[in-house]
């Protein structure tokens, strides 16, 4: 098996997971995880993977041209750019906020 062949099945091992979690998180969620920044930050990121491991699979599927494949593609890469602001953020504003332990 070649890397090419074991990099293809390897995402198409992720890609059920990946694009089953934002769905799955919402629904369990029933819209919790708007309501903080943790939440929207996991919310954003996980789907900015699923889109990136699904425009994967296209890209494998059917190559490098497809129609509207730059807005496909800057769409996802700014849903991924965004998601790793926000979990920035989530994290520094949770560590702000968080009070020392008493002794």
């Amino acid at each position: 098996m070649t890397a090419d062949t074991a990099a293809v099945v390897l995402i198409l091992i992720a890609a059920p997971a990946a694009t089953l979690f934002p769905f799955c998180f919402a629904w369990i969620s029933r819209g919790i995880w708007w309501r903080n920044p943790a939440g929207r930050a996991l919310m954003t990121s996980s789907t900015g993977l699923a889109l990136l491991i699904d425009i994967s699979l296209v890209y494998q599927w059917l190559g490098d041209d497809y129609a509207l494949r730059d807005v496909v593609r800057l769409t996802v890469f700014g849903v991924i750019a965004a998601g790793a602001w926000q979990k920035l953020y989530a994290l520094l504003s949770t560590s702000w906020h968080v009070s020392e332990p008493d002794e």
